[in-house]
């Protein structure tokens, strides 16, 4: 007969546990060491941001043009910057 505590010992160590903490910096430390970095989107959208707000500076204020770039009309970006 097998007894119940070495059944259970035995499916302990095969599972591993890994703590978790979120931080400020990174997004996510385990325990184990490994680590998750924050994601960026304003750092990865950047140069974008910029060229649309150079077109949108070398516009004419309110001009037709100027109202088509600020609605981004004719690109192939989201409607708001």
């Amino acid at each position: 007969m097998k007894e119940p505590e070495a059944e259970e010992q035995s499916s302990k160590e095969s599972k591993k546990a890994v703590s978790v903490d979120l931080g400020i910096t990174r997004l996510a430390t385990l325990s184990d060491g490994c680590f998750l970095e924050n994601p960026k989107p304003l750092e990865r959208s950047l140069d974008r941001v910029r060229l649309l707000q150079r077109a949108l500076s070398r516009k004419r204020f309110l001009s037709n043009n100027w109202l088509k770039t600020k609605t981004c009309e004719g690109t192939r970006t989201r409607k708001g910057f």
